[in-house]
């Protein structure tokens, strides 16, 4: 065995770095290069390290008390950098490549003390997103190998073009993605189905010579490198034979040279060991495998230090590192094959006046496959679409066919969920104004379609997924699905606003509307909150507005059928004796209403009072010693005692407040009871004042609101409930208005998930607090009784909606919750008073429904729009068509 070995002491080639250093600071630096072969030891033996290893190298190297050391070819054998680097990381020596480009030693749990002054492959990522994006090719085909370099390409592919988001004009998608077994003799088939439905003709690849050879052929074959075609290679394939002409390539700056990767390494490291030397101890490196047993933590503190080291002007260019030891800001030619040969067209270069990397490209000197010297469009424009709508009336009816038999009729078009599993069964037709729209558009810009419905019902908003990892916000609804390109179009009434242009492409509106509010006309006052009461006569429950059985709730009342689920709860009996529960009917507003502050039982006890005070006055006055005398008036006449009707003219008029002029008591023990009857009256009258003056403010009319700016809306103290859709454009509008933050704040907790129960809620509104007030109202009573010695049948209720048998109990107060589970305020319904949203729609409404009104003027006035993917190629075909339908009357006849 011949030996060649390069032993280089840092203090020789960098001594002005290390002329304070400590004695043993004086490290050395083995250089292994592909020159150097090390012998003389038993193959399998290890020195009782853990990391099999000839054990001539240790002897050669550990004796030296190695610091660092510096490892370049061959790429396999007991000498290649992963050997190098088990052996110098298990004492934790930093070990630097100059030539090793793996992905996997870029994993720091098995290669936990090395680093590279060359990039990695899968940093070709970088360099092709700024590519593509000066190109302006959105949608690319991604074919890669199923190793660890391949899928770290992608990876990094993927991670640098989510961070260009923000700007959504150079947002990069993966239209597609191949990924293949090394060494196949055919990839026809993937290739041909991973891209025939595929609109991108942009191809990234990364494979070694050997399958890139195989791919370049078949894609031949396939018509796939010929013109209007685009290829993006790594530096591996450009070693093909076979490369198609056209082929845009990557070559690293420096790659090869040794030497110059050699130099930076020991500046780089001369630098670490002089700032460490100035901060840290640095102890001895170990020299023998007995010293395996402990950690050396000058070298663990030695290659962070390494890590932090940047050189501006290396050899190779800027030198620095990551997190995990990979070089960055490595340089790069782009390179394009003319004529079988690799001609320079750009350069990826580091910009020390803007500290970053930028990409310089000649694309005029750029022969594109087919020898055009035009840049292809990258991309096929697809006539078959797939077009999203969903039901919102009066744009979109949606009918769905309950049979086989059954068919859309000439107006409609078939529109099955989106996703939806296929089943026949559920087929849906669609019509409306947006249906005629379409067929319109489909004829004027010659494309076909297949029609669905929104998966989830939703026009579609923000949403944070995976909380508990970050979060990441994703859209959802029909916005979803264009954005993450499962469907091509949109049509239907779309709000056009800031948030969904950032991430989609608009037409020109085919119709412009606003925001209103829709609210319910009201007659009178607001319905009370029922009282029960013990009645053995009144089966029925009734409000200002409405009257029906308890027991027979029809279709005139208006009422769900959660509400008669409830209802029939509320009507259970419960009979304690001959004495049965029931509603009180509640007063209605008549000409006798100025009675409503006392109820009826007290008016018959003050008129009772007034009399019996009476009566009392009168006998006292009349039997008492000083009752009986009569005072001599001026002119001759006398004063009769007090008799009965003048007691009862008393008893009134202090009760009134009228002034008396004659009949009062003279006996003393009269007059008292009068003083007393005077502060009674007193009492009631200011009572009744009192109550009469509340219910004067609390049955005032409602009177309709403005407009968004009536204090009502405003003032979140009323006890008015607005609400909109979540996530809608209306809900957006509210989020971007700082003036209306409170008002917001208010309405959120109560937003719908569709406008259609919106809609309906308004139109009921009014019953849902009497509903709610009912339901308390049971349970306080059940909660009241002693039911120890009571039996009674009574229906088990788990949820509103569901009775089930009744049976025969014997309960007591810790037994009531199991017998009558009470719903919470949500469970029953809510009480909507106003529902905001978009004008058409609920101007719709109220035409159709004279009790619903719309209030104010329209505010954050907007269109509609079809709404396209991001950079679609059929954006300004569908706005030019959109004006002419405009100009020719079109709009105007499918709004009529």
């Amino acid at each position: 065995m011949h030996a060649r070995r390069a032993l280089v002491h840092l203090m020789v080639v960098e001594s002005r770095y290390l002329s304070d250093f400590h004695s043993i600071a004086l490290a050395t630096i083995a250089l292994i290069c592909d020159v150097i072969e090390f012998g003389g030891g038993e193959k399998g033996k290890s020195c009782g390290c853990q990391v099999k290893l000839h054990a001539g190298e240790l002897r050669l190297l550990l004796p030296e008390k190695v610091y660092a050391v510096v490892v370049s070819h061959p790429l396999i054998g007991d000498l290649s950098p992963a050997a190098v680097s088990y052996t110098s990381g298990f004492y934790h020596i930093p070990v630097i490549g100059i030539s090793s480009r793996d992905s996997a030693f870029s994993d720091k749990n098995i290669h936990v003390s090395f680093l590279r002054t060359v990039p990695p492959y899968s940093h070709q990522a970088d360099v092709w997103v700024e590519l593509l994006k000066h190109l302006k090719y959105m949608k690319i085909v991604f074919i890669h190998s199923s190793d660890t370099d391949g899928r770290g390409l992608l990876g990094r592919f993927q991670t640098a073009s989510q961070n260009l988001e923000d700007d959504v004009e150079i947002k990069v998608t993966l239209e597609s993605t191949i990924e293949f077994e090394p060494g196949l003799d055919t990839f026809t088939e993937r290739l041909y189905e991973s891209t025939h439905s595929a609109q991108s003709r942009v191809y990234l690849m990364y494979a070694s010579k050997t399958d890139s050879e195989v791919i370049f052929r078949d894609a031949g074959l396939l018509n796939m490198t010929g013109a209007s075609n685009v290829w993006i290679v790594t530096e591996q394939a450009l070693e093909a034979n076979n490369v198609p002409e056209g082929t845009l390539g990557l070559k690293l700056v420096n790659a090869t040279d040794e030497t110059a990767h050699i130099q930076d390494s020991i500046y780089v490291l001369a630098s670490a060991l002089k700032a460490m030397n100035q901060t840290e101890t640095i102890t001895e490196a170990p020299n023998d495998c007995n010293s395996s047993g402990t950690i050396w933590e000058t070298g663990k503190k030695l290659f962070e230090y390494i890590k932090k080291q940047v050189l501006l002007n290396g050899t190779t260019g800027k030198v620095a590192f990551d997190d995990s030891g990979d070089r960055i800001n490595a340089e790069y030619d782009i390179v394009n094959v003319q004529e079988s040969h690799l001609v320079s067209v750009g350069q990826y270069y580091y910009n020390s006046e803007v500290t970053r990397m930028r990409l310089r490209l000649d694309e005029s000197v750029i022969v594109w496959p087919g020898r055009s010297k035009v840049k292809p469009d990258g991309i096929i424009i697809p006539t078959h679409l797939k077009v999203l709508t969903i039901e919102e009336k009066p744009f979109v009816y949606v009918r769905e066919i309950n049979n086989l038999v059954e068919n859309c009729t000439s107006d409609e078009i078939p529109c099955p969920h989106f996703n939806a599993t296929g089943d026949e069964f559920n087929m849906f037709c669609c019509r409306g104004f947006c249906m005629d729209l379409l067929k319109e558009l489909a004829k004027t810009i010659n494309i076909t379609y297949d029609l669905a419905l929104s998966p989830d019902g939703q026009f579609g908003n923000q949403v944070m997924k995976n909380i508990s990892i970050g979060g990441k916000k994703e859209w959802t609804g029909l916005i979803g699905e264009l954005v993450y390109d499962r469907a091509n179009m949109i049509v239907a009434p779309l709000t056009i606003n800031p948030e969904r242009a950032e991430v989609i492409e608009f037409s020109k509106p085919f119709k412009y509307q606003g925001i209103t509010i829709l609210e319910k006309k009201w007659s009178g006052a607001l319905p009370r909150r029922v009282n029960w009461g013990r009645n053995e006569t009144s089966d029925y429950w009734h409000s200002s507005d409405i009257e029906c059985p308890v027991d027979r709730v029809d279709q005139r009342c208006n009422i769900s059928q959660r509400i008669i689920d409830t209802l029939k709860i509320a009507e259970t009996k419960f009979r304690l004796g001959h004495q049965t529960l029931m509603l009180q009917p509640s007063r209605s507003s008549t000409l006798v209403s100025f009675l409503q502050p006392f109820s009826n039982t007290l008016w018959i006890l003050v008129m009772v009072s007034v009399h019996v005070v009476a009566l009392v006055l009168y006998l006292l006055d009349r039997f008492s010693p000083f009752g009986r005398f009569k005072l001599a008036n001026t002119d001759g006449t006398e004063e009769d005692a007090l008799n009965l009707s003048s007691a009862i003219w008393f008893a009134w008029g202090v009760l009134l407040n009228s002034g008396i002029g004659e009949g009062t008591p003279r006996s003393f023990s009269a007059r008292v009871l009068g003083m007393v009857w005077a502060g009674f009256a007193m009492i009631i009258v200011a009572s009744y004042t009192a109550n009469l003056a509340a219910f004067l403010v609390l049955e005032r009319p409602k009177t309709k609101l403005t407009g968004i700016n009536d204090a009502r809306l405003r003032n979140t103290m009323e006890n008015l409930t607005c609400a909109t859709v979540k996530g809608s454009a209306v809900d957006m509008y509210f989020r971007r208005q700082v003036e209306l933050s409170n008002m917001y704040r208010t309405m959120e907790a109560n937003n719908y998930d569709t406008a259609e129960v919106a809609i309906r809620d308004v139109k009921n509104g009014w019953v849902y607090p009497i509903i709610w007030g009912l339901i308390n109202d049971l349970y306080s009573i059940l909660t009241s009784f002693n039911f120890d010695k009571i039996q009674f049948r009574v229906p088990k209720v788990r949820h509103v909606g569901q009775v089930a048998s009744k049976q025969r109990v014997r309960p007591d107060s810790n037994h009531i919750k199991e017998l009558v589970e009470i719903p919470t305020q949500a469970e029953i319904l809510r009480k909507l008073m106003a529902f905001i949203w978009d004008s058409s729609r609920l101007e719709f409404e109220a035409a159709q429904d004279c009790e619903l009104v719309t209030a104010g003027e329209l505010f954050g006035r907007s269109g509609y729009g079809i709404g396209l993917t991001k950079n679609s190629p059929w954006a300004d075909h569908v706005t030019l068509a959109i004006l002419d339908f405009h100009e020719s009357k079109i709009m105007t006849e499918k709004n009529t």
